[in-house]
């Protein structure tokens, strides 16, 4: 037996199909079929460490798979990113994974509201949530502590990514709401 094999498998509460595809870079590695129980599950040997999705009907959602991993998930198609839970070895990156993703969906809202505030207001706002998403990854990072340098670069990007993206947007979305002509406000020399 391959010590370094990873297990995938789970259970479906009202399935949509009868398939999990299991997709890496948008190429179906995978077709599982799910069992009379609305159950599934494979080992696979060769699989390299990184991040997946799987996909049930019109639905999906990222996995990160390592060597040793033996990941089930449970979910319920009624409410799938909602009602997901991860379980086994490797169950906290993908938790922690899935987190990351909801909470970057809710600040998305957050956000767009902060783009009428004046530049100061915004950064306030911005950097609050910097600070807090950094105690959260230290948080994570002291109760997990043997995690993989690819999976920190994965959820470090995740956190910071989306923060980015509206720093960059601000200058935009703020012209757009507040001022009526179509030059740019100048914004201070540090706002970057």
């Amino acid at each position: 037996v391959n010590k370094n094999r990873i297990y995938f498998g789970g259970e479906i509460l009202n399935p949509k199909s009868e398939y999990i595809l299991l997709m890496k870079n948008e190429k179906v590695i995978d077709s599982i079929k799910l069992n009379a129980k609305n159950s599934f599950g494979k080992y696979y040997d060769s699989l390299s460490p990184g991040l997946y999705f799987f996909q049930h009907g019109n639905e999906f959602q990222y996995i990160y798979l390592e060597p040793k991993d033996s990941i089930n998930v449970r979910l319920n198609t009624w409410d799938f990113d909602e009602s997901l839970v991860f379980d086994g070895k490797g169950s906290e990156k993908n938790d922690f994974l899935l987190s990351v993703y909801i909470m970057n969906e809710r600040e998305s809202d957050n956000f767009h509201s902060y783009f009428s505030l004046n530049e100061n207001e915004f950064n306030e706002k911005y950097n609050a949530v910097v600070e807090r998403n950094e105690r959260m990854l230290d948080q994570f990072y002291s109760i997990t502590p043997n995690l993989s340098s690819n999976y920190k670069n994965l959820i470090e990007g995740a956190i910071k990514y989306s923060l980015l993206r509206f720093k960059e947007l601000y200058p935009y979305f703020h012209q757009k709401k507040m001022v009526a002509n179509d030059s740019l406000a100048p914004l201070s020399p540090n706002y970057y």
